[in-house]
C-alpha cells in the first residue's frame, strides 16, 4: 500500500481518507484517493451509503479529503500493489537551490520516474546538523531520490539521475550500497521535524504546492519573507510534485513574534495563490486556512462546496466549523 504520510506510524486509514493524505511515494504511486475500492459511509442526515469504484467515483472523491464534514466513514476497501523487486536511494548535495531545482526538473523531463524525490533547504540542513550530524557535507540544498521496480530499471534510473545531478553542479553524491545505508539516508529526512524543535517549541506547519517552474522563485521568496519578518522558516518536501512544507519555528508565549509569524504566513499564502499554486497540498484546510480559502477559491466555488455540505449534512453536525463556516 504505497501512500505514506509522515504520520503513517500513528494515523488511521480512515483519517488518511478523510484528509486525502499523500506522502513521498505519491510522485510515482499517487495518494490515498487512488487506492480506494469501496467505502461504507453514514451521512449527516443518517443515510447509509455503500460506494464502489467504477459506479460512485464522484461521491467517493467527495468524501476523500472532506475532512469529516460530509459524514462518517465506516468501512474502507483498499487496493494494494505487489512489492517492488528492488529499490535504491541516492542523495545529492548542492550549493544552491537553483542547482537542486534544475536537477529535479531535468530528472523529470528526461523521463526518470523516482518512487520518492525529496528536497531539503539550507535551514532544514542546519537543523539536522545541530540535531544529529548525518555527514551531509558542505551545501545548502539536498535532494533525496529513491528508485524502485525491476533491478535493471532501478539501476538505470539511479545512474541517469546521478549523471544529471553531476551535470547540474552536485558537490556531493552519496549512493546507498546496503539497506542499512539506505535507511540512514532516509533518516536524515525523518529527522527534520524533531531537529526543528531545537529552534522553537512550537511549529506552524504549512504545505503549499506550486507549479514546477516556480519552485526556485517560491523557495527564494520564502527565504526573503523569513529574513524580513525575522522568523526561522525551513522548507522541505515532496519536490517532484511541487509540494513544499514550510515550517516556521516559534514560541506561542511571545505575542509579538506570533504576529510576525502569521504575517509571514499570510504573505507566503498570497504569493503562492498569485503564481497559481495552492495553500494546501495534502494537509487540508481545517480551521487555520479558512480565511485564505476565500482568497484561493471564488465565491461561486465556495458556494458549490457549501451546497454539497448541505446535501449530505443538512443539520451541520459533521465536524462543524471546519473548512468553511
Amino acid at each position: 500500500y504505497p501512500p505514506d504520510p509522515a504520520s503513517q506510524e500513528y494515523s488511521t486509514i480512515g483519517g488518511n481518507v478523510a484528509e486525502g493524505a499523500g506522502g513521498p511515494h505519491g510522485l510515482k504511486y499517487g495518494t490515498t484517493r487512488d487506492y480506494i475500492l469501496y467505502m461504507d459511509v453514514v451521512t449527516g442526515n443518517g443515510k447509509n451509503l455503500t460506494l464502489t469504484r467504477g459506479k460512485d467515483d464522484n461521491i467517493i472523491d467527495l468524501f476523500c479529503g472532506s475532512e469529516g464534514t460530509l459524514g462518517i466513514i465506516k468501512t474502507i476497501g483498499l487496493g494494494v500493489l505487489p512489492e517492488p523487486e528492488e529499490h535504491s536511494t541516492v542523495m545529492f548535495v548542492f550549493k544552491s537551490v537553483s542547482d537542486a531545482m534544475r536537477t529535479v526538473s531535468s530528472i523529470i523531463r528526461e523521463g526518470v520516474v523516482p518512487s520518492k524525490l525529496e528536497f531539503m533547504d539550507e535551514y532544514s540542513i542546519k537543523a539536522i546538523k545541530r540535531y544529529k550530524d548525518p555527514g551531509v557535507g558542505e551545501g545548502n540544498s539536498v535532494v533525496l531520490l529513491e528508485a524502485d521496480g525491476y533491478p535493471k530499471e532501478v539501476k538505470k534510473a539511479v545512474s541517469e539521475a546521478e549523471k544529471i545531478a553531476r551535470s547540474e553542479g552536485a558537490v556531493e553524491v552519496q549512493k546507498a550500497r546496503t539497506e542499512s545505508e539506505e535507511d540512514l539516508l532516509w533518516e536524515i529526512r525523518r529527522n527534520i521535524s524533531p531537529a526543528l524543535s531545537l529552534f522553537g517549541p512550537y511549529k506552524v506547519n504549512e504545505d503549499i504546492t506550486v507549479p514546477p517552474d516556480m519552485l526556485v522563485n517560491t523557495i527564494e521568496k520564502i527565504h526573503h519573507i523569513s529574513e524580513r519578518y525575522g522568523v526561522f522558516v525551513a522548507c522541505f518536501g515532496h519536490i517532484g510534485d511541487g509540494n513544499i512544507h514550510t515550517n516556521i519555528m516559534c514560541d506561542k508565549r511571545d505575542k509579538e513574534l506570533m504576529k510576525r509569524v502569521w504575517d509571514a504566513v499570510s504573505e507566503i499564502f498570497r504569493f503562492v495563490i498569485d503564481i497559481g499554486g495552492t495553500i494546501s497540498g495534502e494537509h487540508g484546510i481545517g480551521i487555520t486556512k479558512q480565511s485564505y480559502l476565500r482568497i484561493e477559491k471564488s465565491r461561486v466555488e465556495i458556494d458549490v462546496y457549501k451546497k454539497i455540505k448541505l446535501l449530505f449534512d443538512p443539520m451541520g453536525i459533521m465536524n462543524p466549523g471546519k473548512i468553511f463556516t
